[in-house]
């Protein structure tokens, strides 16, 4: 067989090549995770619950988290399981369209491009509505998206995997809360291994 083209064989392996994620560029988007929405979300408890283990691991990594509510008024606050566990690197923007990219002096697109961080980890509500239109924006600004699938739903099913089938089309990765946790700590001698571990990691699912 004729043999391949070196320059040819190297274009192909750059074109696979991933990047790895590391707390030093990373940002996390939380989405609208609010009380008087959470009612009408499929798997919500899980949501929740894995939003929570996400803002515990971003305080042991340092990694900042942008939160958001939508109509405050209509939804509510956050869901208090991941509001007691907030922490100083965790900050909540108010906002009505359904991107979380608002835009102007003091809104998410301003305080995001200021962190210089290029990958985005999205998590939250709702897959087909907010998140998709937040990821739409984050890639058409040149950043690298990840959803978490078990901390993203919809009112259905049939709309929360439509939505993730959509993303990935347009160019965003899936993750998990546990890959991601040992992606980003690259290493059983991490000096918060064994914290992360008990934390984040062995908690246990919630029942929904």
């Amino acid at each position: 067989p004729k043999p391949q083209n070196p320059d040819r064989v190297t274009s192909i392996i750059k074109m696979k090549k991933h990047t790895v994620l590391q707390p030093k560029n990373v940002v996390f988007l939380e989405c609208d995770i609010q009380v008087k929405l959470s009612p009408h979300i499929f798997m919500s408890k899980t949501m929740a619950h894995n939003a929570r283990r996400l803002c515990i691991l971003g305080k042991h990594l340092e990694v900042p988290i942008i939160a958001t509510r939508h109509v405050k008024n209509a939804f509510g606050d956050i869901e208090k399981t991941i509001g007691e566990v907030t922490h100083e690197g965790r900050k909540i923007f108010d906002k009505t369209q359904f991107s979380m990219l608002t835009a102007g002096p003091g809104g998410v697109k301003d305080h995001l491009r200021g962190m210089n961080r290029p990958h985005v980890v999205l998590y939250g509500a709702e897959t087909h509505v907010c998140i998709k239109q937040t990821a739409i924006d984050l890639l058409n600004n040149g950043y690298e998206v990840t959803l978490v699938t078990d901390a993203i739903s919809s009112m259905t099913q049939h709309d929360r995997n439509t939505g993730f089938h959509s993303l990935m089309q347009a160019g965003c990765k899936v993750t998990t809360v546990q890959s991601l946790v040992f992606e980003l700590m690259g290493d059983a001698h991490h000096p918060k291994f064994k914290t992360i571990l008990k934390e984040v990691v062995m908690q246990d699912p919630v029942d929904e």
